[in-house]
């Protein structure tokens, strides 16, 4: 099946499920969750601009090595970076929809190989800078809010556990993930023999897009730590929607509060991140953070309206994105024939050139730099 199709498949896809979804919440109340927060809407749905170039530029440092320098735009990137979230707000796990989508799309100017481990090297740093923003809530917590005994041993064991995964990641960014996750999955009852015959047909495959994955942090360290704190610099912009919805609701709420809301919400919502849109865990998460800060509770079911609204938006632009397609350059299927004819060119003996063999490498190049 060819990438159109593809494309094709995922637009369908994901344009049922946000009709889903409207339905779901019922238009009259986004139309009215709109009118409470005012003139405040466009800060909330704009404020995510900011996030993506973020995510954008984070993921764009991974994909920019030596060799892959110059074969994809920035732009390029925040479009897949969009599109891709849409995919992946309305996918059970958060990982069904928007990476598949873009390994399919960015294979076609990097090689599969490539597009791939910079899909999980990424998709890797995204989850790292949630564990470091976890822990600088918990930082804010113990600062600006009362402890008692039962939140500090809560908090202990989040802690506990965000090093322990902050550790393995990096263990993972040192010497590839891919080899161990399925060494795993071969000793899993229902799907070993699945995950055998996989490894035996893909086993250069897995170890390459390994090596590529562990050359990011070994040998681009400035490039694996800028990557990072761009990631986590979005998380921190993220709690101004926050800001902005309590804000146009009325309350008077600080940013570190907001940073506090967003860590405490988004760690409960994890929790179950098996639900699409995380629906059901992302009320609860609200309410129980807006409770720590003395906030009222009913705000947690208001905060999380807007923001699944602020979501469907933003769901609509990235599917709008899909099927958009920028002018048309070199695949990376034409770079290689490129270099091949490059090659040819240049093993010529150029004293007693064949004109015939000139024109026709000369036609060859022309035809692959130019398509």
């Amino acid at each position: 099946m060819n990438a159109k199709k593809f494309r094709n498949i995922f637009l369908i896809f994901g344009s049922l499920i946000l009709g889903c979804m409207v339905y779901k919440i019922g238009l009259d109340i986004i139309v009215n969750n709109i009118l409470r927060t005012g003139w405040w809407f466009f800060a909330i749905i704009g404020v995510w601009i900011p996030i993506y170039i973020l995510n954008a530029s984070s993921w764009f440092l991974i994909i920019s090595d030596r060799e892959n320098k110059g074969k994809i735009s920035f732009f390029k990137t925040l479009k897949l970076t969009i599109s891709g979230y849409a995919l992946n707000y309305i996918s059970p796990g958060g990982l069904v929809g928007g990476e598949p989508y873009r390994v399919m799309e960015l294979r076609e100017l990097v090689g599969t190989h490539k597009a791939t481990s910079s899909v999980i090297a990424y998709a890797m740093m995204h989850f790292l800078s949630h564990f470091f923003f976890w822990l600088f809530s918990i930082l804010l917590v113990l600062i600006f809010l009362p402890v008692d005994s039962g939140l500090m041993i809560t908090l202990s064991i989040v802690f506990a556990v965000c090093i322990t995964l902050i550790f393995l990641f990096f263990r993972g960014y040192r010497k590839g993930l891919l080899v161990k996750i399925f060494n795993v999955l071969q000793k899993m009852p229902v799907i070993r023999k699945w995950a055998r015959k996989f490894v035996l047909k893909n086993e250069e495959s897995l170890k390459l897009i390994d090596e590529q994955i562990a050359e990011l942090h070994n040998n681009r360290r400035i490039a694996f730590y800028t990557s990072l704190f761009l990631d986590f610099m979005a998380r921190i912009v993220g709690s101004l929607e926050v800001f902005f919805i309590l804000t146009a609701l009325g309350q008077d709420v600080t940013v570190i509060g907001c940073i506090i809301i967003i860590g405490i919400s988004s760690l409960f919502a994890n929790l179950f991140f098996f639900s699409p849109m995380q629906l059901g865990t992302r009320e609860a998460g609200f309410a129980l953070a807006l409770t720590s800060l003395s906030l009222p509770l009913q705000l947690g079911v208001s905060v999380s309206l807007i923001t699944r609204i602020r979501e469907l938006a933003w769901i609509l632009i990235g599917l709008l994105l899909i099927k958009i397609r920028p002018a048309k350059g070199r695949t990376y299927k034409q770079i290689v024939e490129e270099e091949k004819c490059i090659e040819k060119k240049v093993g010529l003996d150029f004293t007693n050139e064949d004109p015939a063999q000139t024109k026709t490498g000369d036609k060859c190049i022309k035809q692959n730099v130019l398509s």
